[in-house]
């Protein structure tokens, strides 16, 4: 039996040198332990889309508010569907804009495959910053041309509706999405002690998450200064006044669970005949804002993060007016021919 040598393997790899030291009988087995070595260094330099995304996401959940985190989890499920098994190095410009250009076609708006594309560019920047790849092929993509989505306010006649229900958990829940502009989460999380009657305000400084589908108040603001504040208009009063302690809008005071939250709100469309959802309600509010206020006084309000979302919608009901006022001309001359 041949006596054992011993070595030192050293090898040069994108401007590092990597060294170990080995025994072996001969030169077959010393090249054999050679090139299970360079696999071995060729597999740490490799990183995968999907991890890189979740370590992303991990430490972008800490300096992000809530609601933004929560815009992100769709794109990462479809990025990470896309190039979830891919190398970081593997992912090229042209396989980026091939995505976006396939959910262009597959009619997604513009909007949604931006978001998409700004994901996609923070995980590759975040990648970048952390010497996994030298540059982010993102940067040169371009979000395809899609029509824009257009969310409307309810119909009037769904405001009428609202109105004419009888009193009761649902109703108020829905007349303080339509007068405060507060989201679903929001409102969900509000307690008694949040709505000052006095001053005719909401403080908006927490919401309803999920956690493995168990319900949590969290607070996403660190400091008061923080809290968000909106109308608590006097009309709204007589149906708060006697607000149970706890959750205004959960069992006994405790958060009730998301499937018989929407299952109560549909049953309450349903017996009064009503089409529209949560989201309708807070336009509805910026329906209210619109022509009273300035787009930058609304963004607090309303809690965007960006002046744009607001600009937005503003925009929308700038031509949803001129639309109406379009009509009416059309049905006085038509009256009058």
């Amino acid at each position: 039996m041949k006596q054992r040598k011993f070595t030192t393997i050293t090898i040069n790899k994108n401007g590092q040198t990597y060294k170990r030291s080995v025994a072996y009988r001969s030169i077959q087995e010393l090249a054999e332990k050679r090139t299970a070595f360079e696999k071995e260094i060729e597999e740490k330099g490799k990183f995968y889309f999907a991890d890189v995304a979740d370590q992303w996401q991990e430490e972008h959940e800490k300096i992000v508010e809530h609601y933004t985190a929560q815009s992100y989890l769709a794109p990462l499920k479809d990025l990470k569907a896309e190039f979830g098994d891919m190398e970081l190095k593997g992912i090229s410009a042209l396989s980026i804009q091939a995505f976006l250009n396939r959910m262009q076609v597959q009619g997604y708006a513009r909007q949604t495959i931006n978001l998409r594309k700004i994901t996609m560019s923070q995980i590759l920047d975040y990648a970048v910053l952390h010497g996994m790849i030298n540059f982010n092929p993102s940067k040169v993509c371009k979000v395809p041309k899609a029509p824009k989505e257009i969310r409307q306010p309810p119909s009037d006649d769904d405001i009428k509706k609202i109105h004419a229900a009888p009193d009761g958990f649902w109703k108020r829940y829905f007349l303080l999405l339509m007068y405060t502009g507060l989201r679903r989460e929001e409102a969900m999380a509000l307690t008694k002690d949040d709505l000052d009657f006095e001053n005719c305000t909401v403080r908006v400084n927490k919401v309803i998450v999920y956690e493995s589908n168990v319900p949590k108040v969290r607070e996403y603001t660190k400091t008061a200064a923080g809290d968000r504040f909106a109308p608590f208009p006097i009309n709204l009063h007589p149906y708060f006044k006697d607000a149970q302690k706890g959750l205004i809008f959960g069992v006994d005071g405790m958060p009730m669970n998301k499937g018989r939250f929407d299952k109560g709100i549909a049953k309450f469309k349903k017996e009064n005949g009503i089409t529209c959802n949560s989201h309708q309600l807070r336009h509805y509010f910026a329906t209210i804002c619109h022509g009273v206020i300035d787009a930058k006084d609304a963004q607090a309000l309303l809690g965007h993060a960006k002046v744009s979302t607001t600009l937005d919608i503003y925009t929308n009901l700038d031509q949803r007016q001129k639309q109406q006022a379009i009509q009416k001309i059309n049905q006085f001359i038509e009256g009058t021919a």
